[in-house]
């Protein structure tokens, strides 16, 4: 296997190998939600959010990431 020299080459080798469950703690952080959407749009990974599950979501929808609101597994443990 040609080793990984670039971002791109990480991305499509990640590609391939298909989602990996990935936990993101605090999720109510614009950059870790921005960054879990963009994965789960790559087909890269599927995130289990954790945090407030009302703040992750407003925080979500105020970032164009709502698609990831609908297909994460959110645990929410202020609850």
């Amino acid at each position: 296997m040609p080793a990984i020299t670039t971002f791109a080459a990480l991305r499509a080798r990640a590609a391939q190998l298909g989602p990996t469950r990935v936990g993101v703690v605090v999720a109510d952080d614009s950059v870790a939600l921005e960054a879990a959407a963009g994965a789960l749009r790559l087909g890269i990974a599927q995130s289990v959010l954790l945090g407030d599950a009302g703040r992750i979501a407003a925080v979500a929808r105020a970032n164009d990431c709502a698609d990831l609101i609908e297909r994460a597994e959110i645990i929410d443990t202020d609850a």
